[in-house]
């Protein structure tokens, strides 16, 4: 795919993804069909409204699958969406141990949701044991 076809194909997202957010132009059936070509923006999309039950029925088994395809290919929402999925235990095995090292993981790709929430996980002593050395680590490198 060529750099105008990219582009093209980031502003049909974005438009698709504004309707979604609007619930109009049956924006859900789109951005499922985007998401099982492979794209991985699309794919993260799928598993948000599987994940929150917007214009699709509630199902965590599917919005853990569309995450997993997302974050198999290397996109920080899909592994954030994953870690956040295996902290609750919906959809996958409860597993803060997994969720902490795909919070990891997406934060040293630049991921800074991933950044941050390891700042207050370090920070607060939620799921793994307080660290302040890697707290201020981690609030650093998110921007805090």
């Amino acid at each position: 795919m060529n750099t105008r076809q990219k582009v093209g194909t980031g502003v049909l997202l974005s438009m698709l993804l504004l309707g979604w957010l609007y619930g109009q132009f049956g924006a859900a059936d789109k951005i499922l069909e985007y998401a099982e070509g492979g794209l991985p923006e699309a794919q993260v999309s799928a598993g948000y409204m599987y994940e929150t039950g917007d214009q699709v029925d509630q199902d965590y088994d599917r919005a853990a699958y569309w995450y997993t395809r997302a974050h198999e290919q290397g996109d920080g929402d899909g592994t954030y969406g994953l870690a956040t999925l295996h902290v609750q235990g919906r959809g996958v095995p409860k597993d803060v141990k997994k969720a902490v090292a795909l919070y990891t993981s997406a934060a040293e790709q630049g991921h800074q949701r991933s950044q941050h929430r390891l700042y207050v996980l370090y920070d607060r002593g939620l799921l793994v044991p307080a660290d302040k050395e890697k707290a201020e680590y981690w609030k650093g490198v998110a921007g805090h």
